[in-house]
């Protein structure tokens, strides 16, 4: 008799597991990320299970998280004992079908997923590095500071229009993380660039990193990093020509992710992201 298997909503319970999952295959995620990431959107937030009586084993997950206008696909783990099998092929079409209908859809792709994302129809964007700055490391900072309360709406529609679409609960949640410091940098009463770095299973992770040019977002970096200099830092930089490498230059990078695109629109601006939020979430 053939094992019964379903797709249902991902409850706390489960996102401990699946985030754990994650870290597993050296992902790293934020401590905190399987508390923040599903209250945006519980509805695109998917878990497998097989089994009939009993408690049914939890053998895969998957998000597709709906922005209002735009969605990312993330967070695809599968039990290692039930890969290759079309179970992940199953989660994939969940997914799509959550966010279908959405002008665009997101994905930061490991590569050999890179395949299957373009079957389905996604275009390589550009790969997305990711630098480790190893414990001790200091770097220059003078005019960013600590987010306030007073910044934050402001923040926010910056936020949107690096991003591309406004994700104002998202905001309000990363930048509160209790685990987390968020800096911004203003430059004649106008904010130029933010910046938030997270506690992760292992060291902290810089993330989002959006800036009005390399010399603001090195500020900002400067200012994350400081916060806890006896912790290795990641971040992950877009692989533009030319674009943050002052940034990284005493940094080693070991990981990659391909984004990659349904649509053309809305899309982030790429020239002022110095620091991709999340692999998971976009």
């Amino acid at each position: 008799m053939a094992s019964v298997v379903t797709i249902g909503a991902m409850d706390e319970e489960m996102a401990v597991l699946a985030w754990s999952w994650a870290g597993r295959e050296g992902w790293n995620p934020g401590v905190e990320d399987h508390r923040l990431l599903p209250l945006i959107d519980p509805a695109g937030c998917f878990a497998m299970h097989i089994g009939a009586g009993g408690i049914p084993r939890m053998i895969g997950t998957i998000t597709a998280v709906d922005y209002g206008g735009y969605g990312f696909v993330g967070m695809l783990l599968m039990d290692p004992a039930f890969r290759a099998q079309g179970y992940g092929k199953r989660l994939v079409a969940q997914a799509a079908a959550h966010v279908a209908g959405l002008p665009n859809v997101g994905v930061d792709a490991v590569l050999p997923m890179v395949p299957i994302y373009e079957k389905l129809g996604l275009q390589r964007a550009y790969e997305t590095v990711r630098y480790r700055f190893p414990e001790g490391t200091r770097l220059p900072t003078s005019q960013a500071r600590r987010v306030e309360a007073a910044d934050l709406e402001e923040l926010i529609a910056y936020d949107a229009a690096v991003f591309g679409v406004s994700r104002d609960a998202f905001m309000r949640r990363w930048t509160g993380n209790a685990r987390a410091d968020a800096a911004v940098l203003r430059r004649n009463g106008r904010i130029v660039g933010f910046g938030v770095v997270r506690d992760c299973l292992s060291g902290r992770k810089v993330g989002p990193l959006f800036a009005n040019g390399e010399v603001v977002a090195a500020d900002l970096l400067g200012w994350l990093l400081n916060r806890r200099p006896d912790r290795h830092h990641d971040l992950d930089l877009p692989d533009l020509p030319g674009h943050g490498r002052s940034l990284v230059a005493g940094a080693a990078s070991d990981f990659s992710c391909i984004r990659m695109y349904t649509g053309t629109s809305p899309r982030q601006d790429e020239t002022r992201v110095f620091g991709n939020t999340t692999f998971e979430m976009g």
